[in-house]
């Protein structure tokens, strides 16, 4: 079956990350999530075949593109297996991958006003005990930026701002990057 195992070759895993947008991509999972597309595979004259999945705990899911979400931190063998329709067969294992189940990263931002009409924004990054360097980068949504893990500022007028705070995670020779927003409303009396 030369055919299938030329076109497992050109299969891709379309996103490990970490990123809660699209903006950046990593190599981790996100919420223990992974997705898998084949689609880059399929031959025009055999889009009849079936891609079955496993995924290491026993579940199985069919399709060309599949998502799985884990349920504990572990080591897990993902399986594709094909079967031909046509000749009524299965070739198990055509490709096979290793995913690790890690330690979520988690970013939040804490934000607060102070007695002066400004406010303290602070990152909360929760992440595996073997990460290294972390550096934050905050986005004010008024056209102003800032450095640090926690920040102040005052807003120069009221109205509704959209803060996003970006955090580079260096992990064992990765960048990882993960992004946060949130809304934040300045009053009048706030200024």
């Amino acid at each position: 079956m030369k055919y299938l195992i030329a076109f497992i070759l050109h299969f891709m895993i379309s996103s490990y990350t970490v990123a809660q947008t699209a903006d950046y991509d990593s190599v981790y999972l996100i919420n223990n999530c992974v997705e898998l597309d084949a689609t880059g595979s399929v031959q025009e004259d055999r889009k009849d075949l079936v891609y079955q999945w496993t995924f290491g705990e026993g579940i199985l899911k069919y399709g060309v593109k599949v998502n799985h979400c884990y349920s504990y931190l572990g080591t897990y063998e993902v399986v594709l297996s094909v079967i031909d329709p046509q000749i009524n067969a299965l070739f198990q294992k055509e490709w096979t991958c290793q995913v690790e189940v890690t330690e979520n990263y988690h970013l939040s931002i804490d934000i607060s006003k102070d007695v002066d009409k400004s406010i303290t924004a602070s990152s909360i990054l929760s992440c595996p005990s073997t990460s290294g360097q972390s550096d934050f980068f905050w986005d004010y949504g008024d056209g102003t930026y800032d450095v640090g893990k926690e920040v102040i500022h005052k807003y120069p007028r009221a109205g509704s701002y959209s803060v996003r705070l970006l955090a580079q995670v260096i992990h064992q020779n990765d960048t990882i990057n993960l992004v946060q927003t949130t809304t934040l409303s300045i009053q009048d009396d706030e200024i």
